[in-house]
């Protein structure tokens, strides 16, 4: 299931958790490389699910 976050806000959520958390923990946590993570997940260029 994927849900459509308002422009913005995705990036914003990332953001925010990555002030708890190195890109490497972060991306463990999530399931996801964390390549993809910095940049298709927080520019938006893909949604999350």
């Amino acid at each position: 299931m994927r849900i459509k976050l308002i422009k913005g806000k995705q990036k914003e959520m990332i953001n925010s958790l990555k002030e708890n958390y190195s890109w490497f923990e972060l991306s463990k946590l999530l399931g996801v490389s964390e390549g993809y993570l910095r940049s298709e997940l927080r520019h938006e260029q893909r949604l999350l699910s």
